[in-house]
C-alpha cells in the first residue's frame, strides 16, 4: 500500500473478510379453503338480525379467513360501511360449503 492509500482508508479486497449469508427460503403457510357467514350491520339492513352474506375465501387461519370475508364484504356494498368489523361473524367453517336451500 503507498502512502495516499493508506490515508484514504482503502483496503484490497482480499483484507477484507467475506461473509456470506445462507439464503433462507420463504415457505408460506399453505392457504386453505374457508366458508365465512356473516350478519349485516345494524345500519345496513330494514331487519337487523335476519340479513346475511355467505363468502367463500382462502386463508391461512380462521381469523384470517374472517377479516378477510369482513374486507370482502365491504368491498360489495354500495353504502358506506364504517368498519369491516362492523359484519358480525355468525361462522367459520373448513372448506367451501355451498347452502343448497331453497
Amino acid at each position: 500500500m503507498t502512502s495516499t492509500e493508506q490515508e484514504r482508508g482503502s483496503l484490497r479486497s482480499e483484507d477484507v473478510p467475506v461473509l456470506r449469508a445462507h439464503s433462507l427460503k420463504f415457505v408460506p403457510a399453505s392457504k386453505k379453503n374457508y366458508t365465512v357467514l356473516l350478519l349485516y350491520p345494524e345500519y345496513l339492513t330494514k331487519q337487523y338480525g335476519i340479513d346475511t352474506i355467505l363468502l367463500w375465501v382462502k386463508a391461512v387461519t380462521p381469523s384470517d379467513a374472517l377479516w378477510k370475508a369482513q374486507l370482502d364484504a365491504v368491498g360489495s356494498q354500495i353504502l358506506p360501511v364504517r368498519d369491516p368489523r362492523d359484519f358480525r361473524r355468525l361462522g367459520v367453517f373448513n372448506g367451501y360449503i355451498e347452502d343448497v336451500g331453497e
